[in-house]
């Protein structure tokens, strides 16, 4: 590891260590950010602007002089110590190309996980002992990770479901398709799993905005905002998200205001009144008595679904984008929305969901 690589990690750690003893907070608190490490390590990683990277995200110095056809990626690893009260900390890095890629490492050992029947749950999800297990294998060591690539081997029918009556939960295993699948070379299993990734999302932004039509008409309306027809599902089509990921730049900006554009709404109006009133809130409940507030809501939860479905995956997990972010990174203002939130599911997940202004093709992209 090169000395600015080092530092850059140092950095973040002495960031981390101050603020949470500037905030005095408690063990179980403690416990609680160093568990989900994951969320300021990746804010930090692709926002922070430390002395040492120059007013550079960490991610792009890593990656400056790295050779073509690969990336660096960093991951941390926390021990702690709960009777001390005290953590442990290492960094590896790794490089990653097409040929090389940890995604398919992982599907490999789901699908051989799945050799036998494993209990799921109706969202496809694993369940019990396995699904703890597996997610300590993973590269990316959390559980929202894993049901990601689950879904992906369910829509290359590469594992299949098994319905019992007399079973409280279905099960899935492998399939004859998926054991196919393992005899490709890595360069294509990695293919077939962005291929996947692509009618994955394209099919979950659809639905999501099929669900959330009628609440979005019925604010528009309440707004008194005169629109001529609904967002079109072209914005979400597999040729749409291709063209995307198929960029050397990607403007989301510009892309998210020409979703609302197109029913003739003023999408930066209602997120500049968001943020003039968020500070005001006491709890998220309170926006609902606003319905322009409420409508705002809505506008930016299309701008984070398309961010969970497309944005994190392409950038986070394939890495084939960089995210740049208009905010630098706070620690201190991240360790207390998460500490804000901690007993809200949902919320935690957002704050992991932040949204970028741009998209910038990684090395594996081009």
């Amino acid at each position: 590891m090169s000395k600015i690589t080092a530092t850059l990690f140092t950095e973040f750690e002495k960031d981390l260590l101050k603020n949470m003893q500037e905030l005095e907070i408690m063990k179980s608190q403690k416990e609680y950010i160093l568990k989900n490490i994951n969320i300021p390590f990746r804010k930090w990683l692709y926002s922070g602007k430390t002395e040492s990277a120059k007013g550079c995200a960490p991610f792009e110095i890593l990656n400056n002089e790295v050779e073509s056809n690969s990336v660096l990626f960093p991951k941390l690893h926390i021990n702690l110590n709960k009777i001390q009260n005290t953590f442990t900390s290492k960094y590896n890095l790794y490089e990653i190309s097409t040929d090389n890629h940890p995604m398919v490492d992982d599907s490999i050992k789901l699908l051989k996980t799945l050799s036998k029947r494993i209990p799921c749950s109706k969202n496809n999800t694993l369940l019990g002992q396995t699904k703890a297990t597996l997610t300590d294998e993973m590269f990316f060591e959390d559980a929202s990770y894993l049901d990601y690539l689950t879904n992906l081997m369910l829509t290359l029918n590469l594992i299949e479901r098994h319905t019992k009556k007399t079973s409280k939960y279905d099960s899935i295993k492998i399939s004859e398709k998926g054991k196919e699948y393992l005899t490709l070379s890595k360069a294509n299993k990695f293919k077939a799993l962005r291929a996947a990734a692509i009618s994955y999302a394209s099919y979950q932004l659809k639905s999501e905005l099929i669900s959330k039509g009628n609440m979005l008409a019925t604010l528009l309306e309440r707004n008194n905002e005169k629109v001529s027809a609904s967002i079109t599902m072209d914005f979400f089509s597999e040729e749409k998200l291709n063209s995307l990921l198929s960029s050397k730049n990607v403007d989301l900006e510009a892309y998210y205001d020409e979703i609302f554009n197109c029913i003739g709404i003023d999408r930066m109006k209602y997120v500049n009144y968001f943020n003039s009133q968020s500070a005001k809130l006491d709890s998220l409940e309170d926006a609902f008595e606003d319905d322009k507030l409420f409508l705002a809501i809505y506008i930016m939860d299309i701008q984070n679904m398309f961010d969970t479905h497309f944005v994190t995956p392409f950038s986070y997990y394939f890495m084939d984008f960089i995210p740049k972010y208009s905010a630098e990174f706070n620690c201190q203002s991240t360790i207390m929305e998460m500490l804000l939130e901690k007993d809200n599911k949902r919320m935690c997940e957002h704050l992991s969901y932040s949204v970028p202004v741009s998209l910038t093709a990684t090395e594996l992209n081009i």
